[in-house]
């Protein structure tokens, strides 16, 4: 399944950011090994309402 697919699927699920965090490191690591334009280093934060939030 796609990354853009399963990330709007967990949207309409309300899953917690860390659980979509979790997915979207998988996908991104799927995405490394099938597409050469595609490679670290990644860097991953939260946009919410209170605002930004960079995650290690």
């Amino acid at each position: 399944m796609g990354l853009e697919y399963k990330l709007n699927q967990l949207c309409r699920e309300n899953v917690s950011l860390d659980h979509i965090l979790s997915e979207v490191k998988k996908g991104m690591e799927r995405l490394v090994k099938t597409q050469e334009e595609i490679g670290p280093p990644f860097s991953y934060a939260f946009i919410t309402k209170e605002g930004f939030r960079r995650v290690d």
